[in-house]
């Protein structure tokens, strides 16, 4: 297909010699993202870092337990949450003894 101004790409309608710059400057910019991620790794695995990460999760935490201590549905979800795993406790300890007696 041509158009005045020269041969165009049919599939993206661009000019032909654009799209080819285009398609090659694709891997580029991909290499590109991958080194300015893994420049972030030091910064991420720093003393720092984990610092921040255990202050925001404690935080998050915290939000959470609020949130759920003013939701009625949570509250029940989290009651028989907290019955299975005490009669599973239960069941538990109760084959260990049966284990360890003729």
């Amino acid at each position: 297909m041509t158009i005045s101004g020269g041969p165009m790409d049919p599939v993206s309608l661009r000019m032909a010699e654009e799209e080819r710059l285009r398609q090659e400057a694709i891997p580029a910019k991909g290499k590109s993202r991958l080194e300015d991620a893994a420049g972030f790794l030091p910064v991420a695995e720093s003393e720092a870092a984990e610092k921040l990460m255990d202050l925001v999760e404690a935080e998050l935490f915290d939000r959470i337990c609020k949130v759920l201590a003013e939701d009625a549905q949570a509250l029940a979800i989290l009651n028989i949450l907290n019955a299975f795993n005490t009669r599973r406790d239960v069941a538990r300890r109760a084959v260990k003894q049966l284990m360890n007696h003729p």
